[in-house]
């Protein structure tokens, strides 16, 4: 759904160093604030915390409590010890006491509804509702197309104790052009006096414990994007490990914790070697989301990034590959705007040939049955701007 709202109107008086405090309802079937879309989006781009008021009514959300808390009574908690992340398609809840060593100490209830679908009604359609309009603001703020599924966002709900649950300051990085949203479930006054969410900012810290009622939606942002691994807790490795003899992983004294980033990723030409995690990426150009890319699938983002791609080289690399009579191969590259290509067979480099009349050729090249043949593009300045794999 899009904005109906002007495209520019000036941001209201409302900051308080790094908090900005809107008024925002349901309308149309999604969330709109008193400002455009854009406008949040530069509001958390500079660093800043916003929280929409008001935008889902309390009776609405406290008859949800009475549905999630329903459904907890009716099925099985957690097993204590094992990650969920090994059973990331199930509906899940558990008590988290301390008692199980974490890399973030804390006391909370937590529900993860990774599959709303599956849930009953009476809890799946309500989760359905909420969870999709915080997706729709996120992708309207964001400019993103994130859907709630295994591989997208996911629904978690956290039940504090009076007082908070969180026992020391902890960091969430955010995924590439994420904004974290935090609808609140709880009455200020009621169902707590202290211990709400805090946010360490650039503009110093921004406690929201009088300003984050029921029914309001704050949101988080740093650069544009942060994620660029897998990030394990110590945990997780124990519990996917408990049953290995002789596995290094062993509990930490005085439930201590740790995580690690697996698989990190890594940025390429003028920045090559620059991990993603945590750091993120500032874009080239900024993009403001327009009327018609909420309601003409982005085509306004898409007609503008055709228009730089346009200015690029246009590269080419495709591949033909020919039996020799003594069981060899001979490998033909064909090729466009590439000065090199090197040859790897089974992630092993076998020769690196410099294109001719946008041709580079390989001759007698062993190939063995199930090998994967990967073809590797450069430039004049030894930049790699081009790669195909082939599986024989």
């Amino acid at each position: 759904m899009g904005s109906i709202l002007p495209e520019r109107q000036e941001v209201p008086d409302s900051r308080a160093g790094g908090l900005v405090v809107l008024r925002g309802k349901v309308r149309d079937g999604a969330i709109h604030a008193e400002i455009p879309y854009a406008a949040i989006a530069d509001l958390l781009a500079e660093g800043r915390v916003v929280i929409l008021k008001g935008v889902f009514p309390p009776e609405e959300l406290l008859a949800y409590r009475r549905a999630v808390t329903h459904w907890r009574d009716e099925t099985p908690p957690y097993p204590h010890g094992q990650s969920p992340n090994l059973t990331p398609d199930v509906n899940y809840h558990r008590a988290d006491t301390g008692e199980i060593p974490s890399a973030i100490p804390h006391i909370f209830h937590q529900y993860g509804f990774n599959t709303p679908g599956r849930l009953p009604d009476y809890v799946g359609l309500p989760t359905q509702r909420i969870a999709g309009l915080l997706l729709d603001l996120q992708n309207n703020v964001g400019g993103t197309q994130f859907d709630i599924s295994l591989t997208g966002m996911r629904v978690k709900l956290l039940h504090y104790p009076v007082g908070g649950g969180f026992l020391q300051r902890h960091h969430h990085p955010l995924e590439p052009q994420r904004v974290g949203l935090i609808a609140s479930l709880s009455r200020i006054g009621e169902d707590f006096r202290s211990g709400g969410t805090s946010f360490q900012t650039r503009f110093g810290p921004v406690d929201t414990l009088r300003d984050h009622d029921i029914g309001d939606v704050v949101g988080v942002s740093g650069n544009t994007g942060a994620g660029g691994a897998n990030v394990w807790d110590q945990a997780d490795l124990l519990g996917l490990m408990r049953r290995q003899p002789g596995s290094p992983y062993k509990r930490l004294p005085k439930n201590a914790g740790m995580r690690v980033a697996l698989l990190r990723s890594l940025r390429v030409g003028a920045r090559a070697g620059t991990p993603l995690e945590e750091l993120g990426v500032v874009p080239d150009e900024r993009h403001y989301m327009t009327r018609t890319d909420v309601l003409d699938g982005n085509a306004d983002l898409i007609n503008r990034a055709a228009e730089r791609l346009a200015k690029k080289p246009v590269r080419g690399l495709s591949v033909a590959i020919e039996r020799n009579a003594d069981r060899t191969f001979t490998v033909i590259a064909n090729t466009r705007n590439v000065a090199r290509v090197d040859l790897y067979v089974g992630d092993r480099p076998r020769e690196s040939v410099d294109v001719a009349r946008n041709a580079a050729r390989f001759s007698n090249v062993p190939l063995p049955k199930g090998s994967v043949v990967r073809l590797e593009g450069f430039d004049r300045r030894h930049t790699l701007v081009a790669m195909l794999r082939r599986s024989m």
